[in-house]
């Protein structure tokens, strides 16, 4: 009798299970939990006060996740994307774990009347298969953060990352 309750058990166990979708399960691994964007103390920092092009350029090589995005419509989850940047700053864009496309980026120093920042160029406006190009606009950079802002003060978003 044990033996035909736990059959029926562990039946009802198995049949009960929900299936996904090769579909469902990559877009829900393509997404990570979001951080808060006032979490990132030092970024915050180099709002009023930039660092040179010299630091900036040294602290860029390295594996950088992304780890939150300021837009117009808030979410706590973004998408699963990795930079892989090189002392050159050659980069390659990971999603999902995928390699999807390198580019070579370059940073400046942007004076504006009244505010000096720094700028992070791309080689190019997109990725190869027509994907929008994040790699460009207003850098700032520490040991273990970085903000790519595409423009935010004109509802453009932004891109927060913690050194992996």
């Amino acid at each position: 009798m044990q033996k035909f309750i736990f059959s029926i058990l562990f039946a009802t166990l198995i049949f009960s299970c929900e299936s996904q979708t090769v579909d469902e399960e990559m877009s829900t691994e393509a997404m990570i939990q979001a951080e808060a964007t006032g979490s990132f103390n030092c970024i915050n920092e180099q709002a009023d006060k930039p660092i040179t092009l010299t630091e900036a350029n040294s602290k860029m090589a390295g594996e950088w996740q992304l780890k939150a995005i300021m837009t117009m419509i808030p979410s706590n989850e973004v998408p699963n994307i990795v930079l892989k940047i090189d002392k050159d700053l050659a980069v390659s864009v990971y999603i999902a774990g995928k390699k999807q496309h390198d580019d070579q980026l370059s940073i400046a120093t942007e004076a504006g009347n009244v505010f000096k920042g720094i700028v992070l160029q791309s080689s190019r406006n997109q990725f190869s298969n027509g994907d929008f190009n994040f790699l460009y606009g207003n850098l700032r950079v520490c040991d273990k953060e970085m903000l790519i802002d595409n423009g935010m003060a004109f509802d453009a978003p932004a891109y927060f990352f913690r050194k992996k």
